[in-house]
């Protein structure tokens, strides 16, 4: 039960009384409270974000090199992979982040984009076949392409299930605002870090090590959306049951008050 002398955060409208004079006393319960959570599970998704862009760019600042490396034509092949698996991923990205969740959403993006950028520190050691560098590099590449069509939607998604609406455009600002930024990186530290073949080691290290830092940290923010949601759950069902078609509010942010 909670404490009645405790204000809400913010306030939320009636649900589902359009034409009726008198709403349900138990909906005029409903509240809204936010949880100091939500900024790590933000924090993770915009990494998510800014790491996987530069994944994405980070070769084309040094095109000429890692040509050289992995073979002709190969920077511009390691950027369009990413255009190519967007498409097709996009679409089961829209579908399974609707069906499974926000958690499940988190993790797909933080594995692919984690796994991907070892794969392509792989392909760079040197005791790899150079027959073999770039289909390896390519297959990790494609891997991590899978992440960014989940990563997409994510900040608007994170926003609207974890923060008040006074703080959600923010949150979507930052959430957004990582790619560019991203992009940015990518083209400063690449040129950089590789000033000759050899170094594109040194750069798919560089991009590897935070890209594998967030798969742990996905991880993190995916038992923290877990557990909210759990705890709430279990609030709500000890206290009232809201019917199926008025339950519009974010399950993460509803919380009943008796």
């Amino acid at each position: 039960m909670g404490n009645p002398t405790k204000q809400p955060d913010i306030p939320l409208q009636p649900l589902n009384t359009v034409g009726q004079e008198d709403p349900p006393a138990a909906v005029d319960q409903i509240q809204l409270r936010v949880y100091k959570q939500r900024w790590v599970v933000l924090l993770a998704v915009a990494l998510l974000n800014n790491t996987n862009t530069m994944s994405w760019i980070g070769y084309a600042p040094s095109g000429n090199y890692v040509n050289s490396f992995y073979g002709e034509g190969s920077a511009a092949w390691l950027s369009l992979v990413f255009m190519i698996c967007t498409i097709p991923v996009g679409m089961f990205a829209m579908w399974a982040g609707r069906e499974w969740g926000l958690r499940t959403a988190i993790l797909i993006a933080g594995y692919t984009n984690g796994v991907g950028s070892i794969i392509r520190v792989i392909s760079s050691i040197e005791t790899i076949s150079e027959e073999y560098r770039f289909p390896i590099c390519m297959t990790g590449q494609a891997i991590a392409a899978v992440a960014y069509p989940f990563i997409m939607f994510l900040p608007t998604k994170v926003a609207g299930s974890w923060f008040p609406d006074t703080q959600r455009a923010i949150a979507t600002t930052i959430g957004v605002m990582s790619n560019p930024l991203g992009v940015l990186m990518a083209n400063l530290i690449s040129p950089a870090i590789v000033t000759s073949p050899d170094r594109i080691f040194y750069l798919n290290l560089f991009t590897a090590i935070p890209s594998f830092y967030k798969r742990l940290e996905a991880e993190r923010a995916a038992v923290k959306t877990r557990a909210t949601a759990q705890d709430i759950t279990q609030e709500v069902s000890n206290t009232i049951t809201i019917p199926e078609e008025s339950a519009v509010v974010p399950l993460v942010e509803a919380k009943i008050v008796m």
